[in-house]
């Protein structure tokens, strides 16, 4: 198996040129956001360089194209991670280059500076904003491979006398700019309101995790539910005035954070696990263990199971020949038991499959603010622990007793 490795590095954000932008990072972002609307459609792109220093490149030159090429062979992403160990951005890789192919195409910061090494981006975003976040995802970068002659199992702020760009394997593997649950063709294009809204989003961010989602819990969730829930929670907070198309829409959100964490969690273990026995269309509200046409493996969908394909399988599942329960039972037993015992019959008490395909089908029906409510504070676990809380919990809880278990 082809092992993917990317780029990072640190940038520091007191010497930023201007004070129009946050960080030079910052300012990178908003240029490159900038040329969506002056490119007419095409690919924008911008170079982020690596500020010359005392010592030489860590590396020859041909070794960062070869990691570029070695994973666009393998149909995957090059990522470079850049950080000032407060905020943490991950930016798509096209090229390296060894000389500025024009002025233009960078950021007035690199005025009057000497640059090593070039990186062509063409998307970026920032995944968090806070430095406990921040460190989190530095711990998740590790040196484990033929390019560097330590081994470092985990980068913090704290380890000195490191050479840049180093090179890294992301350890939570995301696919940052290709995601089957998100229909943005360009992250960039997307609002991020880490970005846009930070001070609110902070008060969010701060009051989600002392109150309603743990920590641990907040910080396994994926980038793309974060950002989402995070929109979500202060479109709520701000909306003065709920018409019949706001309640439509913010139910309908909470709805996709929901089956967004179903697929992070039981989607992830049905793919795993039966993704080869258990087949789904293209829809992705249905199943079944027979190939017919116009269904898919669920190992190899690239969009998101809806939660009427959650329900089939709960009612179904036993007679389907390809999956084994005792597997099952074995390493997700309390993940398993949960979905039986408490999801399924919450889904099935709201009514949520059939709200979910009104929604999706733009057909008439009432939604009321409590109705809202209701689903969200039980997401969420606002007075309860909540079925997210509940989900990622359970999920990890299964899967590190299952490594435990193989290790003694």
């Amino acid at each position: 198996m082809h092992k993917q490795l990317h780029f990072y590095l640190v940038f520091n954000p007191m010497i930023n040129s201007t004070g129009n932008y946050k960080t030079q990072a910052h300012e990178f972002y908003s240029i490159l956001k900038s040329q969506l609307q002056s490119m007419n459609g095409e690919q924008p792109c911008l170079y982020w360089g690596k500020l010359k220093v005392n010592q030489p490149l860590s590396h020859e030159f041909k070794e960062y194209q070869g990691i570029i090429e070695e994973n666009q062979k393998n149909g995957q992403e090059t990522h470079l991670f850049i950080s000032d160990y407060h905020h943490y951005w991950v930016a798509k890789v096209e090229s390296v280059h060894k000389d500025l192919v024009s002025r233009e195409r960078t950021i007035p910061f690199y005025d009057n500076k000497e640059v090593d090494i070039w990186f062509k981006i063409s998307d970026m975003d920032l995944i968090s904003g806070e430095f406990e976040e921040t460190n989190y995802y530095l711990s998740q970068l590790c040196v484990n491979n033929n390019f560097h002659q330590e081994y470092i199992p985990s980068l913090n702020p704290y380890i000195g006398g490191l050479s840049f760009p180093m090179i890294v394997e992301d350890q939570l593997q995301s696919k940052y700019f290709h995601n089957e649950l998100d229909s943005y063709s360009l992250r960039i294009k997307k609002d991020n309101p880490l970005i846009t809204k930070n001070l609110i989003c902070d008060q969010v961010q701060n009051q989600m995790k002392s109150f309603v989602l743990s920590p641990m819990v907040y910080l396994n969730l994926s980038h793309h539910t974060k950002n989402d829930l995070l929109s979500l929670e202060m479109r709520l907070a701000q909306s003065n005035l709920l018409n019949k198309e706001e309640c439509k829409f913010l139910y309908g959100s909470y709805l996709k954070i929901l089956e967004s964490v179903m697929n992070e969690t039981l989607g992830f273990v049905l793919k795993n696990e039966f993704g080869r026995h258990i087949f789904i269309d293209s829809s992705g509200h249905n199943i079944s263990d027979k190939y017919q046409e116009g269904y898919t493996p669920v190992s190899e969908y690239r969009g998101a199971m809806k939660l009427a394909a959650f329900m089939e399988l709960a009612e179904n599942v036993v007679a389907y020949n390809g999956i084994s329960l005792e597997l099952l039972n074995e390493r997700y037993s309390q993940l398993r038991k949960y979905f039986d015992q408490e999801l399924v019959p919450f889904m099935t008490g709201l009514e949520l499959v059939q709200k979910q395909k009104l929604i999706l089908s733009q057909s008439e029906f009432e939604v009321h603010k409590s109705d809202i409510f209701k689903l969200r504070n039980s997401v969420l676990g606002v007075g309860c622990t909540g079925i997210i809380n509940n989900l990622i919990t359970l999920f990890l809880e299964s899967d590190q007793a299952h490594y435990l278990k193989k290790a003694s």
